[in-house]
């Protein structure tokens, strides 16, 4: 049990240091009444953004998005296929579908703010217990402690507490033994400290603890055994596929489909393809999926490109190759979508890495017919 007197040294001494080595950052500046609907909303889509997702990689995209997307208002009636271009190579794209059903429900139900109410924040789309808790103690100072895998590391040690943060129960009673830990007049300030002290010091291996501002609080590093703190994940090997796809050619023309929407990647476009069968050489792949995924027979011809690619829980080879249309009318036999477009017109549509990678090359003249 923490004591009240330790718990306000501890929140004098974290919130000293981070006002010394607090990070700047676009979202976090003024929240006075002129401009609070609009820090409301920059606050939302960042928290959304940095899901699984580090700061350094989102932050381009942050600055794109608020120049095209600038309010909910504007989220809520914008075209899916326009946030997924603004999206493209950020990953986890079921993040946008999340991001417009929630603004839909924001501007219909609360005029386009976000509610003090911290059920009501949790109830959104693609709001799960941490962020909700980072959006009423952002937002709206409300008391309630943010843990994300940072703040996890850094509570575990400084209670001495062993669990992972993959389990839904150890989070919630790491969270309700390090709750009076909480600045209730600052939490908002408070959460963020925790973070960068996760990220600055308090690292997964060999953490920083001789600069550390709760050194002194903290019983892991009393204990000598401060890397025993939190318990290890279980690492499960990733699963590698083999992926065979074509790039489909008629008349000048390249064929792509569109991703179910309620899949993986949901919504991007692809050159048309999928998993390898066992005993399967990848040229019959191809010339298979293509056909059972857009109804179109073709000649598989000369490799295009092969390309690795991880993703958070596989690594996939997608192996392209050159097509040629023989018959059959395009369907959407498994897919959203088909559509014959130009080499030039690709770069309008949004497309996963692994396709990414392959479409510059049209441009530039090195994938040809």
């Amino acid at each position: 049990m923490v004591s009240i007197s330790e718990a306000k040294k501890f929140q004098r001494a974290l919130l000293a240091w981070f006002e010394k080595n607090r990070r700047p950052l676009p979202w976090q500046n003024g929240v006075d009444h002129l401009i609070q609907k609009k820090q409301e909303y920059r606050v939302f889509i960042s928290e959304i953004m940095l899901q699984q997702t580090r700061l350094d990689q989102a932050l381009p995209y942050y600055e794109r998005w608020m120049k095209e997307i600038p309010s909910f208002e504007v989220l809520a009636k914008a075209p899916m296929q326009k946030l997924l271009k603004l999206w493209e190579g950020l990953g986890y794209y079921a993040r946008v579908r999340y991001l417009k059903r929630a603004a839909q429900i924001l501007v219909k139900k609360h005029g386009g703010r976000v509610p003090s109410d911290h059920g009501q924040i949790r109830a959104l789309p693609g709001v799960g217990d941490y962020t909700a808790a980072a959006l009423a103690s952002f937002i709206h100072q409300k008391p309630y402690l943010a843990i994300d895998g940072n703040n996890f590391r850094v509570l575990s040690r400084v209670l001495a507490m062993p669990g992972s943060f993959s389990n839904q129960g150890d989070r919630k009673r790491l969270a309700e033994a390090a709750f009076p830990l909480l600045d209730r007049k600052q939490p908002g300030i408070f959460n963020r400290a925790l973070m960068r002290v996760g990220v600055l010091v308090c690292l997964p291996k060999n953490p920083k603890c001789g600069i550390c501002p709760v050194q002194i609080f903290c019983r892991g590093y009393q204990s000598g055994e401060v890397e025993r703190y939190p318990s290890p994940r279980r690492r499960l090997k990733a699963p590698h596929y083999e992926i065979a796809a074509g790039i489909v050619w008629k008349d000048g023309k390249i064929l792509i489909a569109q991703r179910k929407l309620d899949g993986l990647l949901g919504g991007l476009w692809e050159f048309p393809g999928g998993k390898r069968k066992t005993g399967e050489t990848l040229a019959k792949a191809c010339r298979r999926e293509v056909r059972e995924e857009t109804g179109v027979s073709v000649r598989v011809g000369a490799s295009a490109q092969k390309i690795h690619h991880s993703y958070s829980h596989f690594s996939i080879t997608l192996s392209i190759f050159h097509c040629f249309y023989k018959k059959g009318t395009p369907q959407a036999l498994g897919c959203q979508k088909v559509r014959w477009v130009r080499p030039k017109e690709l770069e309008r549509f949004p497309f996963p890495k692994a396709n990414l990678k392959v479409v510059p090359l049209f441009a530039s003249g090195k994938l040809r017919p």
